[in-house]
Formats: C-alpha cells, structure tokens, sequence
C-alpha cells in the first residue's frame, strides 16, 4: 500500500517483496487488479486503490485496507484501524468489530475474490504484465483464489504489535 494515501504505487515495478505479480484487466471492474505472492506463499490482492486484501500462507486473512480504513486480524475478528492527523502526529485508533461486522466484512472481501476467481475461470481478463511466475498467471491466482475460499474467510491469528 502507498505510503500516502494519494500515492499511486506502481506494484508490478515497486512490490518486489511479491516475487509473483501480476496486473490483470478484468471485465466487469473499473480498474486493474494486481495479485501478488511472496516468497512464503502469502497472497496479496490489490482492488486499484482499494480494497487490499493480504493473506497469510494457509490462506488466512491477515490484513485489508477497505473504505480508507487499515484492518488486521486479532484472531477471532479484525480490528479497524483509523487513521487520526493533527498537526503534531498521526496516531491510529483501533476498533474491533463486533460479530455481525465481522461476518458482513468476511462475505464482501469473498464476493471480491468470488467475482476475480469466476472472471478468471470464465477467461474474461487481460494479462497486462506479470513477473516471475513459472506456469500462467491465471493458472496460480485461480489455485490461490481456490485454496482462500475453500471453506470461507477466516481470520489470521493476531498480529503482535509489539516489537521485540
């Protein structure tokens, strides 16, 4: 994600921590999709702008930036991060979300990936550019799409915030 909200990150050229990538043009969404995949096996899946969505390797949601708001997952929910300026720092303050915003968060981040995965199987997408991958773009996103929604979205165990 850009370090400013108004930055336009070029993440095939920028996002080398994703040693696959690739930016696909998608019938039915307004703008470029890139998908990504670092050396773990984490997926990552940039919506434009937004939304993001981050998994971890087992295909557990670890982090989302959606409506203009940072989410990370505390394990059993997500937390809602909100960024907060004043003239002296930028501060975030956090909101878990309750069970219902929880399970409503999960069933938008599945329709998102749900209308990628059918547009991909249904060959209705451009490869616009890709990098290091070994076998079609489209073949690897399709398994990624297939092993996060296997089972529904569930959340990543919590991010530790402290640093050690």
């Amino acid at each position: 994600m850009a370090r400013h909200e108004a930055d336009r990150e070029d993440l095939i050229a920028d996002a080398v921590a994703l040693i696959h990538r690739a930016e696909f043009l998608v019938a039915g969404c307004p703008e470029p999709i890139v998908v990504g995949c670092r050396a773990t096996g984490a997926w990552s899946f940039y919506f434009g702008d937004e939304p993001v969505f981050q998994f971890e390797p087992d295909g557990s949601l670890r982090r989302a930036f959606v409506d203009g708001k940072l989410y990370r997952s505390q394990g059993t929910t997500m937390a809602e991060l909100t960024r907060v300026r004043t003239d002296a720092a930028t501060t975030l303050e956090r909101r878990d979300l309750t069970n219902e915003e929880a399970a409503a968060f999960c069933e938008r981040i599945q329709k998102d990936l749900v209308v990628l995965q059918n547009q991909l199987w249904e060959e209705k997408f451009q490869v616009l550019r890709s990098v290091g991958f070994d076998v079609p773009p489209r073949s690897a996103v399709a398994d990624a799409l297939h092993s996060i929604l296997d089972g529904g979205i569930r959340f990543a165990p919590a991010i530790s915030t402290r640093k050690t």
